[in-house]
């Protein structure tokens, strides 16, 4: 093993609950509907700002979205906690040696502000998100762009993922795939495909990652 691909919402932080809120305000305010977690779930896919452009009218989408960081941001530290075993595990394979990466379907907008927030971004050599690529998850583009930026074979990688999509995009790439389930809210209640190895707790996937190093 050489890198370590982790995806983002549901995996390295605990954002979904802070998403749903920024998403159910502006869909609110700009189009009068309330939707429910599940309904913004199933919007995901592409970046926040195409979601924003899909159900917004045009003369109102830029206004929206800017409105959908500002509300990210502004509630990100009350409603994002920081998480020192994430931290921990991530400091780990970065001691290794290991390469580390993002791939995520969020923008680069709101995964900036993320990070900023959780001081996480000094640990990963490369971040894709949902503005680079093209097709969006389970298609692999981003995490053979990722592996291609890190240098290493998908053969020497692995991607840690909290949905179904990321579990399909780890195969279509050829890395190793591993199910986390150990956010108090996940994009997938169980995995259709199922991964190389499925953590219900980040202790779990940790202890896990030192007998293989």
């Amino acid at each position: 093993m050489k890198a370590v691909l982790f995806d983002f919402d549901g995996t390295i932080a605990d954002t979904l609950p802070l998403i749903f809120h920024a998403f159910r305000k502006v869909f609110s305010k700009y189009t009068g509907r309330t939707h429910s977690d599940r309904e913004i779930l199933q919007m995901f896919g592409p970046p926040e700002k195409e979601i924003i452009e899909r159900h917004i009218p045009p003369k109102q989408r830029k206004q929206a979205f800017r409105d959908f960081l500002q509300l990210y941001d502004d509630k990100h530290r009350e409603m994002v906690e920081h998480n020192p075993d994430i931290e921990k595990v991530v400091r780990l394979i970065k001691e290794k040696g290991l390469s580390l990466g993002i791939v995520t379907g969020k923008g680069r907008d709101s995964a900036n502000i993320s990070l900023r927030h959780l001081g996480l971004a000094r640990f990963f050599d490369v971040t894709i998100t949902g503005d680079d690529v093209v097709r969006p998850k389970p298609d692999p583009e981003g995490l053979l762009m990722a592996i291609h930026r890190l240098d290493v074979r998908p053969t020497d990688a692995v991607y840690v993922g909290d949905s179904n999509g990321d579990i399909l995009a780890g195969r279509r790439a050829g890395t190793g795939t591993i199910g986390a389930n150990w956010m108090s809210v996940s994009q997938s209640d169980g995995f259709s495909v199922q991964p190389d190895h499925i953590f219900k707790d980040i202790q779990s996937f940790s202890k896990w990652m030192q007998s293989v190093l």
